[in-house]
């Protein structure tokens, strides 16, 4: 994979970049790119989400997300 990402011009993306191509740790993040990164190292957003995800079924988290 790396050398196919290599051979694109691709590979700094991965390497210089975080996730979802963020460059710069203080811009502004996507809800799904903060849960990520949680995935990764846990953050405090991840953990909100994660308590939507263990205490509600689909309809509430939508609703509490809509607030």
């Amino acid at each position: 994979e790396r050398a196919l990402l290599g051979d694109r011009g691709m590979l700094s993306a991965l390497s210089q970049r975080g996730i979802g191509g963020i460059s710069e740790p203080d811009r502004v993040r996507c809800l799904h790119t903060w849960y990520a990164a949680h995935l990764v190292v846990p953050n405090g957003i991840g953990d909100i989400v994660d308590s939507l995800f263990i205490d509600a079924s689909p309809r509430p988290i939508i609703a509490a997300l809509r607030l």
